[in-house]
């Protein structure tokens, strides 16, 4: 059949005006941007990169949305003061019980991509990949043969303008500068995915002067410390509140600082002594493994290291077996079966699978694979899989070009409910244990970094300042409750 040919596009001199929400006083400003390390997804699709709009406007919007939250719920009395004053400045659906109108946000954001970057099409090797332990959800599975690992972005530039009322002009530009610090552009940014600096002259205006203690230099950024105050924790993550520290020396790259905080998250929660030495092996992750080979000395050290000593293997070999009927199993359990599940305040959901394949090439007998999830503490007791971390690690980018690998756990209460596992997508009896319970009654912590912690906030910076090259910036406060 014959189809009609669609009008020409018009010329960008012959469009309307930018639509304006009122006639209020407008400000703006500028800034040139550039990721330094690989973006993960920020497209229309989770995890997708768009090849089109290579830096998205929505995506943007959505990450200084969560920031100015970051930066300013602490000033509203509860979350429908924060909502409304959100709603008013960010946009909003409108609806609701009172149907109210839909708002138009008087921010508007204007994106012009200065450096399309390179794609990149290659699987994550866990050895030899920098950053691999944030990158895992990039790898090809294996169990599935058709699958390809997930495209990423590097060295992407843009120049961001942004125009608000005048009023909110200087809330908004701190939204911004809190992007550029401890955020990142689409996903996984709290593993330090898409992480950005400032380019050009405006960089010492935007960012810390190295140097310079990091405190103070944050102080003058803001012209005010965004870390004081805090009070009781909310289910907002703030920075009021939040701790941070810096980690190892400033770096010339910023993927060489990424890499450096990374891995000092990854040798909280699986690293093993360095020299592989038994000699104190409670003071890392996991025991360091022994060589089985019969070519090699029974007592020789391995490159692989044996079972962890966190608390979650144990109980899930005990619950197992309880439920499932799943043991013996080849390695005894060291902790009792009263649930505790510490890592989950790292994140939810976690899903994982025993090793069952020896270093001999015989099997080890274990349980099947499960989920950590958490339920709500209603009537219902809804099941759900995504809480976001409250710890954020990646390259905080100097005024000189420069990069310093940081770890900041924002100030978030947990939500009411509790932590399960999941087994053949059912919820194990007896598995339900509170947030940030690190120590069952009656077990001797086998991690000795949890050992005394009232919280894995707590537990995880006392490590981390025993480490060389650590600099408390912010620390820790009052770790009563909540995610603190």
């Amino acid at each position: 059949m014959n189809r009609t040919p669609p009008p020409a596009a018009p010329a960008f001199e012959d469009l309307p005006p930018r639509r304006v929400a009122s006639t209020e006083a407008r400000s703006e400003f500028a800034v040139s941007l550039a990721i330094v390390t690989p973006i993960l997804g920020g497209g229309y699709r989770a995890r997708e990169l768009d090849d089109i709009d290579i830096i998205r406007v929505p995506t943007v919007r959505g990450h200084l949305r969560f920031w100015w939250r970051a930066l300013c719920a602490g000033e509203f009395k509860n979350s429908t003061a924060l909502y409304e004053r959100e709603a008013q400045l960010w946009g909003g659906p409108g609806g609701g019980i009172e149907k109210a109108p839909a708002l138009r946000s008087p921010v508007e954001v204007r994106i012009e991509v200065t450096g399309d970057g390179t794609r990149e099409t290659s699987d994550i090797d866990p050895q030899n990949t920098l950053g691999a332990y944030a990158l895992f959800p990039a790898r090809s599975e294996r169990r599935q043969a058709s699958a390809e690992p997930r495209p990423r972005r590097t060295g992407v530039a843009f120049r961001l303008t942004v125009s608000a009322p005048t009023a909110s002009i200087v809330a908004v530009r701190d939204a911004v500068r809190a992007w550029i610090l401890f955020g990142g552009y689409g996903g996984r940014t709290r593993r330090g995915l898409g992480g950005l600096t400032v380019t050009g002259p405006d960089a010492a205006t935007w960012l810390p002067r190295a140097g310079r203690p990091l405190a103070e230099e944050l102080r003058r950024l803001f012209d005010r410390n965004v870390f004081a105050g805090g009070g009781t924790a909310r289910q907002t993550p703030t920075l009021a509140g939040a701790a941070l520290s810096t980690i190892g020396a400033i770096e010339s790259t910023g993927v060489a600082a990424w890499h450096t905080a990374v891995e000092a998250l990854r040798l909280f929660r699986q690293g093993t002594s360095p020299d592989r030495a038994p000699a104190s092996p409670g003071d890392w992750a996991r025991q360091p493994g022994v060589d089985r080979d019969s070519k090699r000395p029974s007592t020789g050290p391995s490159k692989r290291p044996s079972i962890s000593n966190w608390p979650e293997p144990d109980k899930i070999r005990r619950l197992a077996d309880r439920a499932f009927r799943t043991g013996p199993y080849v390695h005894e359990p060291r902790h009792n079966e009263t649930p505790v599940w510490p890592r989950a305040g790292f994140g939810l959901p976690i899903v994982g699978r025993f090793q069952t394949q020896g270093r001999n090439g015989d099997r080890y007998h274990e349980p099947p694979a499960f989920t950590l999830k958490w339920r709500e503490s209603t009537r219902a007791g809804k099941i759900r899989e995504r809480l976001a971390s409250p710890l954020i690690v990646k390259a905080l980018p100097l005024g000189d070009g420069r990069f310093v690998a940081i770890a900041l756990w924002l100030h978030r209460a947990w939500p009411a409910g509790e932590i399960v596992l999941e087994i053949e997508n059912k919820v194990v009896p007896g598995s339900a244990a509170p947030f940030d319970a690190l120590v069952a009654p009656g077990d001797t912590p086998c991690f000795t970094a949890l050992d005394g912690k009232p919280t894995l906030q707590s537990a995880f910076f006392a490590w981390l300042a025993r480490r060389p090259g650590v600099v408390t910036v912010v620390p820790p406060g009052d770790v009563a409750g909540g995610a603190r």
